[in-house]
C-alpha cells in the first residue's frame, strides 16, 4: 500500500539497521506463530520513508494477511493523531488554545465555536457521541462530506465542563 517513492531502497538509506529490523519482524512473526495474535503488520518509518514492512498471519476470513491488508486498530489511531498534533504544537503551527472553528470554519456551529485543540486532546470538547457512521471509517466519505458532518454535530455539554471518552472520533478532516 505505501507509495513507491516513500519506500527506502534499503533500511540503511534512512539510518535503520537491517539486522535489527529483521529482529523486529522475527518477533512479530513469533507472536503469530505462538497463537498470541492471528495476524500482525509492522511498518518502520524514518526520515519520511518506509524502512521496512512485514505482515504475518491470517485474516478473520481465512485469507493470508499481506502488506495490503487493512487492519482495524481502533484506539491506536488516537495515539497517532496525538503525535501529529504534538508535532504541530512543537513546530508552532498549532496552539492548545486555538479554536477548532478558526482552523475549520464549518465546525463552529451548534455551540462548538469555543471548542479548542486542548478540548479535543483531553476529551472535554462536549460531543462524545456525534452522529457519524464510524462502522467503516475508511468509507466515511470525502473530506468535504466529513466537514459537512462535523458542522451538524451538537454539544452534549459545554466544552471544558466535563470529560467523556470519544470512541472513534479522531477523524481526518
Amino acid at each position: 500500500m505505501p507509495l513507491p517513492n516513500l519506500i527506502a531502497r534499503r533500511p540503511e538509506e534512512v539510518g535503520v539497521d537491517s539486522k535489527l529490523l529483521d529482529r523486529v519482524f522475527q518477533r512479530a512473526r513469533q507472536e503469530v506463530d505462538s497463537g498470541a495474535v492471528d495476524a500482525v503488520q509492522v511498518a518502520v518509518c524514518r526520515a519520511g520513508k518506509l524502512a521496512g514492512m512485514a505482515t504475518f498471519g491470517t485474516c478473520p476470513d481465512g485469507q493470508k494477511a499481506t502488506d495490503n491488508t487493512l487492519f482495524s486498530i481502533f484506539s491506536c489511531t488516537k495515539l497517532t493523531m496525538a503525535i501529529a498534533m504534538w508535532q504541530l504544537l512543537d513546530s508552532g503551527k498549532l496552539k492548545l488554545t486555538d479554536k477548532v472553528a478558526d482552523i475549520l470554519p464549518s465546525f463552529g456551529t451548534h455551540g462548538k465555536q469555543d471548542v479548542t485543540v486542548l478540548h479535543l486532546l483531553t476529551f472535554t470538547c462536549g460531543f462524545p457521541n456525534p452522529p457519524t457512521d464510524i462502522s467503516n471509517p475508511i468509507t466515511f466519505g470525502t473530506p468535504e462530506q466529513r466537514r459537512a458532518a462535523f458542522a451538524e454535530w451538537k454539544l452534549d455539554f459545554l466544552p471544558g465542563s466535563a470529560w467523556a471518552y470519544h470512541g472513534g472520533r479522531y477523524v481526518a478532516v
